[in-house]
């Protein structure tokens, strides 16, 4: 019986250390939501603020790169297949097929 007694009000002294972090954790919750919420706040009042100031950052910086650059160039010679293997005889008749079909539309 004793040791059910200690059993018991072992776990009543970590059900009141739980309860305590659980209100803890309850409280940093919602300081980090306020503080959220204020950092949203000034993001909204500086998004409308900068344009009237100066011109953004992004809108200095020059747009997508470029595209007469082809995305081939990139891959060293030697690695991609220069000339493509030449068709077996299924892939040539698929080919024409498609033409045939294709051709009236």
């Amino acid at each position: 019986m004793e040791a059910l007694e200690r059993t018991v009000a072992t776990l009543k002294a970590k059900a009141k250390v739980m309860r305590a972090a659980a209100r803890q954790a309850d409280a940093r919750m919602t300081e980090l939501e306020t503080e959220v919420t204020r950092l949203e706040g000034d993001l909204a009042k500086a998004g409308r603020a900068a344009p009237a100031k100066a011109p953004r950052a992004a809108a200095a910086r020059p747009s997508k790169q470029s595209r007469e650059l082809d995305p081939g160039d990139a891959v060293p010679p030697g690695v991609a297949v220069q000339e493509p293997a030449p068709l077996d005889a299924e892939a040539e008749a698929a080919r024409a097929s498609l033409e045939e079909n294709l051709s009236g539309e």
